[in-house]
Parts: C-alpha cells; structure tokens; sequence
C-alpha cells in the first residue's frame, strides 16, 4: 500500500519515498521529518521564504542534491536551482555549509546580511 508524502508524491507503508521515472530517491520520511524540524528551529528566518523555498530548503538541509530535491518535489532542476540561488541571496549565504551553519544558530539570531522579503 502507498501513502501520500510531500505533496503528491507517494511513500510505501514504512515511509520510504517513491520516485518520479521508476527511480527511487534514496530519502526517508525520517529526513524529511528531520530537514522538516531543522528549518522549523529558525521561524526568524523562514518567514523571509516562501513556501516553495522552504520545501526545497528543508531538502537541502538535510544533504539532497539539487537534482533529488527536483525529483522528489517534482520540479525541474532549473526551478529548484533558482530556489536555491534565491534562498542563498535571501539569507545571506553563499554556500551549502554557510546555508547549514546558519540553521545551527540559536533562534533570533542572523547574520545582518538576512533580507526581508515581501514574497511569499
């Protein structure tokens, strides 16, 4: 039996995710859950995201690839890129680690460099 995950996409019984194309993308619904609770830990600073940045965020937080965040959200790679350059911009950050250290931080606390953003 499958169950519904992430949007439209589908997970077996124990969570693991179906793939777009007869691939699977090697993610659990334990890191999703865990990307899901990371990027929750810093409210500041996903209200300066929309909420097609934040899913790619969670992604990426937990260690996808821009190509198997495209696949599991089922976006292109073109789009999750741009989301991903735009969260970069957004937040101040100029790389994946930067990206990682930054949700590492306590609560309340950003780099200046953090935009607020009227797009949602």
């Amino acid at each position: 039996m499958h169950s519904q995950l992430n949007g439209n996409h589908q997970a077996t019984e124990d969570g693991t995710p179906i793939g777009f194309g007869g691939k699977d993308v090697e993610v659990s619904a334990e890191q999703l859950r865990h990307g899901q609770t990371i990027a929750q830990s810093r409210p500041d600073l996903l209200r300066v995201v929309s909420e097609a940045q934040r899913r790619v965020l969670e992604l990426l937080l937990v260690g996808l690839t821009e190509p198997q965040i495209a696949e599991q959200i089922g976006r292109s790679r073109h789009t999750v890129h741009d989301h991903t350059k735009a969260l970069y911009a957004i937040l101040g950050v100029s790389s994946r680690v930067q990206l990682v250290l930054l949700f590492s931080r306590p609560p309340g606390e950003k780099p200046a460099a953090v935009k607020e953003s009227s797009t949602k």
